[in-house]
């Protein structure tokens, strides 16, 4: 379901395929518009397949596994036109997301990642990127983040068989909104590719300087987040920690500074995580993975969570520093990285 604050209307799609607006003022609900995701036995998590702009004038729906409905106008009573945005054959919608007033960012299942631009009568394909050069076998892509600034993309792929995952990638968009690929990471390391290592989540709505902060969410496995810097546009991991909700987490949401979480138990869990405060001293410094980019301190006098987790109780733990090794793929070239510490100052439940 989606709120639009504007218009104090709240829509939601229901599980036999109909959308619904609710009028919060005179408390009254009308049923405004049909979907066929039954029918194809498509399934998109609930909170995935409805969605609105920036000026909340129009509902975006997923109809079908490859077509999303662009309700324009929306009211209490309807809306004005359809405008339908479609992608290739074959290639079905995981994701989805509104941006920059009149596009929309679809991401698809087989890793192809297409930015449409719409109007009140119809829609075109601006770009389209293949994120391989070759379908893999098993290998998926369903969760992307855009940044807050509209102007990085962070897509993650994983086996759907094994249900671990696979790769981070990291795109930038250029003046004409078309994506270009800057860093890819590979998860080889077994630890990484724990069962359930899938990140079903990804935030991007924090910068330090002119870099976004990414957060991503692991769905179960050991239940990390994990926090990356991606100055110069590439993964520099700097916090990660392991237990962090108790239960499968189904949707995070980012509040007033604060990520909030729903797993499938009910339980509801509140994170905060303070901005690094990256410093350049003279010692300790790690050189990135192009020859070109500048030095940059790899210390973080803060990054800690404050999490309620009904399922454990810790005080003031540290876990010491942890180096590791992984593998990532900058112009075909494998480089190290060195994680920083990460320090856990309080976690508190309900």
């Amino acid at each position: 379901m989606v709120y639009l604050a504007s218009k104090n209307l709240l829509a939601f799609h229901t599980k036999d395929d109909r959308v619904y607006v609710y009028d919060a003022i005179n408390g009254t609900h009308v049923h405004i518009f049909d979907t066929n995701l039954n029918e194809h036995g498509h399934s998109l998590p609930e909170h995935g397949i409805i969605r609105t702009n920036k000026t909340e004038d129009d509902l975006f729906v997923l109809m079908a596994p490859n077509r999303i409905g662009v309700l324009t106008k929306v009211t209490k009573l309807g809306f004005d036109t359809l405008v339908g945005v479609i992608t290739m054959d074959g290639h079905n919608i995981s994701s989805y997301k509104p941006f920059n007033y009149d596009k929309v960012l679809t991401l698809c299942e087989t890793m192809m990642l297409l930015v449409h631009q719409i109007s009140d009568t119809s829609s075109k394909v601006l770009h389209y990127l293949s994120l391989t050069k070759a379908q893999i076998h098993h290998i998926e892509t369903h969760v992307f983040e855009l940044c807050s600034q509209e102007k990085y993309i962070a897509v993650s792929a994983h086996n759907n068989q094994l249900g671990i995952r696979d790769k981070l990638f990291f795109l930038e968009l250029d003046s004409t909104l078309k994506p270009n690929l800057v860093d890819v990471m590979d998860f080889s390391s077994a630890s990484d590719k724990t069962p359930g290592s899938i990140i079903f989540d990804m935030k991007m709505d924090y910068y330090y300087q002119d870099y976004p902060i990414l957060t991503c969410l692991e769905l179960d496995g050991r239940k990390r987040i994990q926090v990356f810097y991606m100055k110069n546009g590439m993964f520099n991991q700097i916090d990660e920690k392991d237990n962090s909700y108790q239960n499968v987490c189904l949707m995070t949401r980012t509040l007033d500074r604060k990520w909030w979480s729903i797993d499938m138990q009910g339980n509801i869990y509140h994170s905060v995580a303070n901005i690094p405060k990256l410093k350049s001293p003279k010692k300790n410094q790690v050189r990135s993975s192009s020859p070109n980019v500048k030095k940059f301190s790899s210390n973080v006098n803060e990054a800690s969570f404050i999490t309620r987790d009904p399922g454990h109780n810790y005080d003031s733990i540290d876990s010491g520093p942890v180096s590791y090794r992984n593998k990532r793929f900058v112009n075909n070239r494998r480089k190290n990285v060195q994680r920083t510490p990460v320090r856990v100052t309080e976690v508190i439940y309900e």
